[in-house]
């Protein structure tokens, strides 16, 4: 029969390695312990930075269509004309939302003409007076955000009832609403914004 016992010199073998098995175990854990923290504060700060982002992408995008006001601009015949042209990507409008804050012209006249449009892969703002006879001419232009994937815009007709994707000055009359459809990259994945719909408050003043 083989026993083991303790002398006056120190452990037997046996309990030496349960102890080294135990603290083996309790750093683990520990380590385990420290890097779920790590990793649980890494996902609310990415989740953090992401709604940070998409706040900025909501202001910059949904706040001047909320804002869209009917100007009507009389061209070289002396014909009202109205100041609003959407295409899928792109979207031009006069609007009274502004940002006195921001120290160009564009901002302090109560009124605004913008242009929100996709270069590349980033999403850019042109912003000039609302009155000026070319707009896109000397007009101002920020980048909003790098590594877009996709904007779309669609226009809801108040005659038919109908989305599309164009709304040129032709028709000299205002959406009822407009769809906005925005992917963009974050840390190398496709980010899908739920789309957004905004109502023009003034679409049925943009008639004549």
């Amino acid at each position: 029969m083989v026993c083991f016992m303790k002398n006056n010199r120190g452990f037997t073998l046996i309990e030496v390695l349960i102890s080294t098995i135990l603290i083996a175990a309790v750093v683990v854990m520990v380590l385990w312990a420290i890097n779920l923290a790590r990793t649980g504060q890494e996902r609310a700060s990415k989740r953090e930075d992401l709604l940070q982002i998409e706040r900025t992408l909501y202001r910059k995008l949904v706040m001047p269509l909320r804002g869209i006001y009917p100007f009507y601009k009389r061209d070289e015949k002396g014909r009202p004309v109205l100041r609003f042209n959407g295409e899928p990507q792109s979207l031009s409008f006069v609007t009274t939302y502004t940002e006195p804050w921001r120290k160009n012209l564009a901002n302090t006249t109560g009124l605004r003409w913008m242009k929100v449009f996709v270069d590349g892969d980033e999403l850019k703002v042109k912003e000039n007076l609302f009155f000026a006879d070319e707009p896109e001419e000397n007009a101002d232009e920020k980048l909003l955000y790098s590594g877009v994937e996709e904007l779309r815009f669609e226009y809801l007709d108040p005659k038919e009832d109908l989305w599309t994707d164009e709304w040129d000055e032709d028709r000299n009359t205002l959406p009822l609403a407009i769809k906005v459809k925005l992917s963009f990259l974050y840390r190398e994945k496709t980010i899908h914004m739920p789309p957004i719909v905004v109502y023009i408050r003034t679409a049925r003043r943009g008639q004549l």
